[in-house]
C-alpha cells in the first residue's frame, strides 16, 4: 500500500488509530528507512573494502574472534534474551564473567592491516564452521596463490586442516598442551587429496597442484610446531586493531541488539580503525601514543 494511501486510511478511520498508534508507525518508518540503506551499503560494500592506504604486500592474514559486548541499561530484564528476541547470547569473558553479546570474527591481512572480513557467530558454532566461511570462501582458491592464515589455540581443529590444504591455505595454529603430537602429525602430515580435486585439470597443473599441496603440508606442521617462535608475535598485531577499536572509537558497551544492524556500524569501527593504523604505519607515528592522546579527546567525536 502506497504511504499517501495508508495515512488517508490512518486519518479517516479511528480503528486503525487506536490499533496503529503514531509511535509504532514512526518505530516502522525508521526500520524501513534503515533497510533501505542496508540495501544500498550491499551494493556498494565489496568495492568499498577494497581501497586502503596501503598496498598488499604478502599473502599472511590473521583470523581472531572477540567479544563484542553490548549494553543492556535499556533492556527492562534478561527474560527478552532468554526467550530470542534479540540476537544475543549469554557469553562467558576471562576476567569480568557472564557478559551479554555476540562473538565476532575478523580476518585482517598482516601486510598492510587491512579489514578483509567481518561477521557475528553464536557461540555454539563450529571453529571448523567458521574458518570455512571467513577463510575459504573468503580467499581460499583452487589454483591460486597460497596464503598463511594464523589463528590462536581456540581455532585448533584437525578438520581445518584437512580442508585448508585444497584451498591453498597454510593454516599456522597454535597447538595446544593436551593435543597428542603422533595424532597431528598423521592428520596434518599425510597428503589425502580428493580424487573429483584434480577434473578438468592438466598433467601439468596437476603436477604443479600437488607440488602446491606438497609445500603446504610441510609448511602447516613446521609453522604450528614453532608457533610460539615467531607467529604468535605476528598474529598479536590483530589485538591493536581491537584496541584502536574499543579505545578510540568506543566499540565496547554498543546499544544495538541485532546483528543485521550492529553488523555495518561494527564493520565501519573496524575498517576505520584499520585505516587509522595504516596512517600510523605510513607517517611513522606510534599507534600506542596516538591512542593515548585521542582516547579521551572528546572534541574529535
Amino acid at each position: 500500500m502506497p504511504p499517501q494511501a495508508l495515512y488517508l486510511l490512518y486519518r479517516s478511520d479511528m480503528r486503525i488509530r487506536k490499533a496503529l498508534p503514531l509511535k509504532y508507525l514512526n518505530s516502522y518508518g525508521v526500520y524501513n528507512r534503515f533497510r533501505q540503506k542496508r540495501k544500498n551499503y550491499r551494493r556498494y560494500f565489496d568495492r568499498f573494502i577494497k581501497r586502503n592506504l596501503l598496498g598488499k604486500t604478502d599473502e599472511m592474514y590473521a583470523l581472531d574472534t572477540f567479544i563484542l559486548e553490548v549494553d543492556l541499561r535499556k533492556l527492562k530484564n534478561a527474560a527478552k534474551i532468554k526467550s530470542g528476541k534479540f540476537d544475543l547470547e549469554f557469553l562467558y569473558k576471562p576476567g569480568e564473567g557472564t557478559v551479554m553479546g555476540v562473538i565476532c570474527a575478523v580476518l585482517v591481512n598482516l601486510s598492510n592491516f587491512s579489514l578483509v572480513e567481518l561477521n557475528f557467530y553464536s557461540k555454539h558454532a563450529k571453529k571448523v564452521d567458521i574458518w570455512k566461511d571467513m577463510v575459504l570462501n573468503t580467499i581460499g582458491t583452487k589454483t591460486g596463490k597460497i596464503k598463511t592464515v594464523i589463528a590462536d589455540s581456540g581455532f585448533f581443529c584437525y578438520d581445518i586442516f584437512r580442508v585448508s590444504r585444497e584451498y591453498r591455505i597454510i593454516p599456522v595454529i597454535k597447538i595446544r598442551k593436551n593435543i597428542n603430537l603422533n595424532k597431528f602429525w598423521k592428520i596434518a602430515g599425510t597428503m589425502q587429496i580428493k580424487l573429483d580435486f584434480f577434473e578438468n585439470k592438466s598433467t601439468k597443473l596437476a603436477q604443479v597442484l600437488i607440488e602446491g599441496i606438497r609445500m603446504i603440508v610441510a609448511k602447516t606442521v613446521e609453522n604450528s610446531l614453532n608457533y610460539d617462535k615467531g607467529f604468535a608475535k605476528i598474529r598479536s598485531g590483530i589485538e591493536m586493531l581491537f584496541k584502536v577499536a574499543k579505545r578510540v572509537f568506543k566499540q565496547n558497551n554498543v546499544h544495538v541488539y541485532y546483528t543485521d544492524k550492529m553488523y555495518y556500524k561494527i564493520y565501519f569501527i573496524q575498517y576505520i580503525s584499520s585505516i587509522l593504523i595504516q596512517f600510523c604505519r605510513e607517517r611513522n607515528v606510534s599507534i600506542n601514543r596516538l591512542i593515548e592522546k585521542l582516547e579521551n579527546d572528546i572534541s574529535i567525536y
